[in-house]
């Protein structure tokens, strides 16, 4: 079941299904939003992070058929946050400042909150909520980051405009069947809109008083990775297609994770041909234009070896799927595949397993379908855990246990395999690597298939303790076996795990352990 409401035109809230408790008492906490254990409630009850991306597009986009009109919002009335959702936004870019006061006659979007004091417009909650939610410091700034990301990565001038010619080639042959007529006209205004919106807005966004900004250089930066796959962050928030051409506001941290089987290099700065620094999380340097490039460069295969990275990683699991359907409109269970290399990999022949006992328990095929077994160069591929016969897609010969487990993929002819160990995880939620084909794993809120996952301040990450995994990497290897020695013969190493390395649980390390482990990497 779940709470679900929409807002009309005349500003009247209904609940489509459910009731208003929870919505009035995010309203309610807005009101105390400065306080920390208000706003540890509130993140129970409002995904936090979900509605400052809706309202930063919201503003950035200018719509003047909103905030009055076009709110919807929803939450699983099991413990679910609530989400809102963007849409109807074919009045877009009617601001030209969607933070400004009522001036000049002129309508702007917080009319609504700032003529309340002379009743001549209605109140609406859900700007109120807002503007008491930028009181507290960690939403203000998280707000402000995110708004600089919408603009200079979503909305970035040069990825839009290629977006926007594609719908318009896409839309062009059915306009033409009704009367001759052409989307050309609406696609200009979107790309004459996007040339300024951003130095616009983050121009606007600093003028606005509860921002705090006044004080604050806008810095202009251009982020960029030199490797497919690779992660970009500023102040802990993930930079979308880790690629950025905006404005940044002070302090500014940013990070770089590299891509699997691949290690940080550095930064270059400018077209400089030389590293500005090797650290991957730098502080990012006041200058008033900033361009940095992070650069990553590939694991050796013995690296690759070492750390786990195997051709093909099961990167995410959804064992109480309530959400995606496959191609028989099944919520099956399902698991993503993702391929670590540079070039493409055919899956058909491998096998999958959710019983490490029986590595060969279902061999990946086709047989007739049309389903796809080629992984492209850092993509994905979903098999479903349903028992189905494969027919656009591919379909497990086992289903998933909701209440979490060990999954393995292996090699056609068994020369390596990938080990992924899952919790029990809600409906809504998926349980993953992150980044892509990565060790580190996590029960993530924001589940994607067959794309790049997604983290957020929700994700928890998880770690089961393996039996003979004495670095508590998330698998069993070779390393393993050499940190083994080196704490036999007295080399204790920091990152030396003694329970995981205690095979035999007799309160000692010696030969016995050793091969234990590696029977455990052998079978």
């Amino acid at each position: 079941m779940i709470d679900m409401f929409e807002m009309s035109s005349d500003s009247n809230l209904v609940f489509m299904v459910g009731t208003s408790e929870v919505l009035e008492r995010i309203y309610e906490l807005g009101a105390a939003a400065p306080d920390a254990n208000a706003y540890k409630e509130l993140r129970k009850i409002l995904d936090i992070d979900e509605f400052i991306n809706y309202m930063a597009v919201e503003l950035f986009l200018g719509s003047d058929d909103w905030p009055h009109n076009n709110i919807k919002g929803f939450r699983s009335q099991d413990d679910g946050r609530y989400r809102f959702v963007t849409f109807d936004l074919d009045y877009s870019f009617k601001y030209d400042d969607p933070f400004q006061e009522f001036k000049n006659d002129q309508w702007h979007t917080f009319n609504y909150i700032y003529d309340t004091g002379e009743q001549r417009y209605e109140e609406i909650k859900l700007v109120t909520f807002f503007l008491n939610m930028l009181k507290n410091e960690a939403f203000r700034k998280q707000f402000i980051d995110t708004y600089c990301l919408i603009g200079g990565s979503v909305f970035e001038k040069e990825r839009s405009t290629a977006i926007v010619n594609e719908l318009a080639d896409q839309v062009r042959p059915m306009a033409q069947l009704d009367g001759n007529r052409t989307p050309d006209g609406s696609a200009n205004i979107i790309k004459e809109q996007l040339k300024t919106r951003n130095a616009q807005m983050t121009s606007r966004m600093k003028e606005f008083q509860p921002m705090q900004l006044s004080n604050v250089n806008k810095q202009q930066v251009q982020l960029s990775t030199d490797t497919e796959g690779a992660n970009l962050y500023v102040n802990g928030l993930e930079v979308p297609y880790a690629d950025f051409n905006g404005y940044l506001f002070a302090p500014v941290q940013i990070e770089a994770k590299a891509p699997a089987g691949h290690v940080f290099a550095g930064w270059k700065k400018g077209n400089s041909n030389t590293f500005f620094s090797t650290e991957p999380v730098i502080d990012l340097p006041t200058d008033n234009s900033m361009k940095l490039t992070a650069c990553f460069t590939p694991m050796t295969e013995a690296e690759r070896l070492q750390e786990g990275f195997t051709p093909v990683r099961i990167n995410e699991v959804s064992a109480a799927n309530n959400i995606y359907v496959n191609e028989y409109w099944k919520r099956n269970d399902w698991v993503e595949l993702y391929n670590t290399t540079d070039q493409p990999v055919d899956v058909e022949g491998m096998y999958l397993t959710d019983n490490l006992s029986k590595p060969h328990k279902y061999q990946i095929q086709k047989g007739e379908s049309t389903a796809n077994t080629v992984i492209p160069p850092h993509g994905h591929l979903i098999i479903w855990c349903d028992k189905l016969m494969p027919a656009s897609q591919l379909h497990a010969s086992f289903k998933l246990g909701a209440e979490g487990g060990d999954m393995m993929l292996s090699a056609s002819d068994d020369s390596w395999s990938d080990v992924f160990s899952y919790p029990e995880h809600k409906e809504d939620e998926t349980v993953g690597r992150y980044p892509d084909g990565c060790n580190t794993v996590q029960v993530m809120n924001v589940p994607t298939i067959e794309k790049a996952n997604i983290t957020s301040s929700y994700a928890v990450t998880y770690e089961k303790l393996l039996m003979g995994d004495v670095n508590r990497d998330g698998f069993v290897s070779v390393v393993d076996v050499t940190l083994t020695v080196d704490y036999i013969l007295g080399n204790v190493k920091d990152d030396f795990n003694f329970n995981n390395a205690d095979i035999n649980g007799d309160g000692f390390i010696n030969v016995s352990d050793i091969t234990a482990i590696v029977d455990i990497i052998l079978k």
